[in-house]
């Protein structure tokens, strides 16, 4: 680009000083010759700084989209970091977990016969009160059967104190009158 930019000026310069050194005739024509070709230069020369210029442009529209892209392409690296980040702590997370499961893992044949001879003693503990619950309720069925016999008994006594009730009643109507003349 400097190159195509200093020749235009060592032409202007060429046409200036032919310009200027008032050379005649043959000098002349040569001189309008040059500045004829030094103005279709100078045309030349507007038209690549044109195109420089539609490409400098052009360059700069794809120099911002680069730009673009590349932030866009920060942006999502930044959040892959983040997610790679998260992902890590994730993983040991699980691997601590891991680690604790094989240890629970190791210890489980100790628990399971821990809980195994627990279960034995309750299941002695269960038989035991299933015993003492049938002799309960056998000992329950033998005072039910009292009971009954008693609320038997008690029916008929108070049967039978209803039935000497109104003797009892009779005697105590003619003792009442006795009773009032003496006080």
């Amino acid at each position: 680009m400097a190159k195509s930019v200093s020749k235009p000026i060592f032409t202007i310069v060429l046409f200036c000083l032919l310009v200027l050194t008032g050379c005649r005739g043959k000098s002349e024509q040569q001189a309008n010759g040059q500045a004829t070709e030094a103005t279709a230069e100078m045309a030349k020369i507007k038209l690549e700084l044109s195109k420089a210029k539609k490409q400098l442009s052009e360059m700069k529209e794809e120099l911002q989209a680069v730009k673009d892209t590349r932030d866009e392409l920060d942006k999502q690296m930044a959040k892959m970091e983040t997610e790679r980040d998260s992902a890590v702590k994730a993983s040991k997370a699980m691997e601590q977990k891991l680690k604790d499961l094989n240890a629970q893992l190791t210890d489980l044949p100790e628990s399971i016969s821990s809980l195994e001879n627990e279960l034995k003693e309750r299941n002695k503990l269960i038989e035991s009160q299933q015993t003492t619950i049938s002799e309960q309720q056998a000992a329950l069925a033998e005072q039910q059967k009292i009971i009954t016999e008693q609320e038997s008994t008690i029916a008929a006594l108070e049967k039978i104190l209803q039935e000497q009730t109104p003797v009892e009643e009779q005697s105590q109507e003619v003792e009442v009158p006795d009773t009032n003349s003496e006080g």
